[in-house]
């Protein structure tokens, strides 16, 4: 190292700014001696760490500020008027199961009613009003449980698919949710631990916007490390956002119809005076069908019936997108908007821009499966 470089490093660990505890996690002292940025940039970057761990602004390009970028919609979607105007890239939706939960007090809540075949029907009816509001390139995604009664299983989910594709629904594929760290089903019950839930995919038409998505085996996701500069090859260093935990849903090679998302991941963190909803699912879920049925821009729009605390639009906003939730009980509504307004400051460009340039095109993403051909 020569002197000059010393001094630097001296001044830099003596400047305000510099926090040990910081340091340890961001190791921005530590790029600055192994020459990936000046000193002038190692103090913006400690700063910009500050800033982040108070939970500050991110500085926002594509969404401005002052604008909005997600809608709750108060009350029962059975009753309330969608916008007129509302034109929805992709639904993405947790419904609420069968005879499992009770998630308020509201005596017609969905889920209780008298058999499986009216749950069924009356899930339908709330699934196709919202499905009228898709683009003719839109897709829908159902997470859907199964549910066991006297111990016989429902076939919750394949009796929904029946339903939905007599109705009109273009059925394109069932992805699985490998539920890691799943808790385990009681001695007296006579089947395996439940692994998995289904996560349906339906179309409004054959034309549905679809993107296949490969990462790259060879390459380091260093999550510190930016993407190229526009017109150079210098590379640009930032501080991590939230974009870490979209990579972990993400294993090298072509993405599958598994979904390995852990069960208790990046979940609703409930703070003090909110009440906590009985069955929040991870962020991390909605990302892989986001990323695949959704145009990557920012007038795109997300769509959640069952919004519950906003989880689904978490991911939507990070990515970029507009969401709209609709949600029937007060309690859920005021979580929701705390962070969905957190996850629209947390918006970060760069960071964003350096997870899809991480994504590769599937080289075959042009072709037909030859079932398509055949039709």
């Amino acid at each position: 190292m020569t002197v000059n470089k010393a001094n630097e490093a001296m001044r830099l660990i003596d400047n305000p700014l510099f926090q040990e505890v910081n340091e340890e996690e961001s190791k921005i002292l530590g790029g600055f001696l192994n020459g990936n940025y000046p000193a002038e940039k190692a103090v913006s970057l400690m700063k910009s760490c500050i800033n982040k761990k108070r939970e500050g602004h991110t500085v926002i390009k594509l969404h401005q500020v002052e604008k909005k970028n997600f809608t709750i919609l108060h009350g029962n979607i059975e009753e309330i008027k969608l916008p007129d105007d509302l034109l929805i890239d992709t639904i993405f939706t947790s419904s609420p199961y069968y005879k499992l939960i009770h998630y308020g007090n509201d005596p017609n809540e969905l889920g209780w009613e008298k058999t499986v075949d009216l749950y069924v029907k009356r899930l339908a009816d709330i699934l196709m009003k919202c499905f009228g509001k898709l683009k003719n390139t839109g897709s829908m995604f159902v997470n859907i449980g199964e549910t066991y009664l006297n111990g016989e299983c429902q076939a919750v989910p394949e009796r929904l698919t029946v339903e939905l594709i007599n109705r009109g629904a273009f059925f394109v594929d069932q992805l699985i949710w490998n539920k890691v760290s799943n808790k385990p089903a009681g001695n007296n019950i006579k089947r395996l631990r439940p692994g998995y839930e289904t996560i349906l995919h339906f179309s409004k038409t054959r034309e549905y916007y679809f993107e296949k998505i490969k990462i790259p085996s060879t390459k380091l996701l260093k999550a510190a490390r930016g993407c190229k500069e526009k017109n150079g090859d210098k590379v640009s260093y930032h501080i991590q956002n939230n974009y870490d935990q979209f990579r972990s849903v993400l294993s090298d090679g072509e993405v599958s119809t598994m979904l390995t998302v852990q069960l208790n991941k990046n979940r609703t963190k409930h703070i003090e005076g909110e009440e906590e909803h009985p069955a929040t699912f991870s962020s991390n879920l909605p990302v892989i069908p986001l990323l695949i049925a959704t145009p990557k821009n920012s007038e795109s729009v997300v769509f959640d019936p069952f919004m519950g605390t906003g989880s689904c639009g978490v991911t939507a906003l990070l990515l970029g997108f507009k969401f709209v939730g609709v949600e029937l009980y007060d309690k859920n509504i005021q979580t929701a908007n705390r962070i969905l307004s957190e996850s629209q400051e947390a918006f970060d460009e760069e960071s964003l821009n350096s997870l899809f340039e991480d994504f590769k095109p599937s080289e075959d993403s042009e072709e037909l499966d030859e079932i398509s051909v055949a039709a």
